[in-house]
C-alpha cells in the first residue's frame, strides 16, 4: 500500500471511530431518557395520581407504540426459536442420515461375510463328497457327514442359514 492509502484507511478509521462514539453517546442519553419516562409511569400507576393532561397523551402514544414494538419482539423471537428448532432439526436429520449409512455399512460387510463363510461351506461339502464318491462310501455316511458340517458352521455364527439335510440326494 501506498503512503497516501494509510492515512486514507487511518482517518476513515477515525472517522468510524468517532461516528460510533457519537452514537453511543446518544443512544445512552436516549436510553436514559425511557428510562425516566417509564419511571414516571411506573411511579403514577403505583401511586393512583393520574398524568397529566399532556402525559396522558404521550403515555397513550407511547403505549400504541410500545405494543408495537412488543408484537415486533415477540415475533423476532418467535422467528429465533424456529430458527433455532429448525437448525435442531436439522442436525438430528443429518445425525441419523450419519448412523443409517453407518448401518448400511455394516449391514453389507455382515452379508459380504455370510457370503465368504456360505462358500466356504459349500466348498467343504463339495470336497468332502467328492472324498467320498472317491471312497465309495455309503449314502447313509454322507448325509450324516453333511448334516454335522452344517451344524457345526450353524454354530459359528448366529445368522448362518440352517439348509435342510434330510432332503434326497
Amino acid at each position: 500500500m501506498e503512503c497516501l492509502e494509510v492515512l486514507d484507511y487511518k482517518e476513515e478509521l477515525e472517522r468510524a471511530r468517532s461516528s460510533y462514539e457519537e452514537q453511543m453517546v446518544r443512544k445512552v442519553k436516549f436510553d436514559a431518557k425511557i428510562e425516566s419516562w417509564r419511571s414516571k409511569v411506573m411511579k403514577s400507576e403505583q401511586t393512583g395520581a393520574p398524568l397529566s393532561r399532556k402525559s396522558s397523551r404521550t403515555h397513550a402514544k407511547r403505549s400504541r407504540g410500545s405494543s408495537s414494538v412488543s408484537l415486533a419482539v415477540a415475533k423476532k423471537k418467535e422467528q429465533l426459536a424456529l430458527a433455532q428448532l429448525k437448525t435442531k432439526q436439522v442436525l438430528h436429520e443429518q445425525e441419523l442420515k450419519r448412523k443409517m449409512s453407518e448401518l448400511q455399512y455394516a449391514k453389507e460387510i455382515i452379508e459380504a461375510q455370510m457370503e465368504g463363510e456360505r462358500a466356504a461351506i459349500s466348498l467343504n461339502v463339495y470336497e468332502e463328497v467328492r472324498g467320498w464318491q472317491d471312497s465309495s462310501s455309503s449314502v447313509h455316511d454322507y448325509k450324516k457327514r453333511l448334516e454335522e458340517l452344517v451344524l457345526e458352521d450353524a454354530n459359528v455364527g448366529e445368522n448362518h442359514e440352517v439348509f435342510d439335510v434330510k432332503t434326497n440326494i
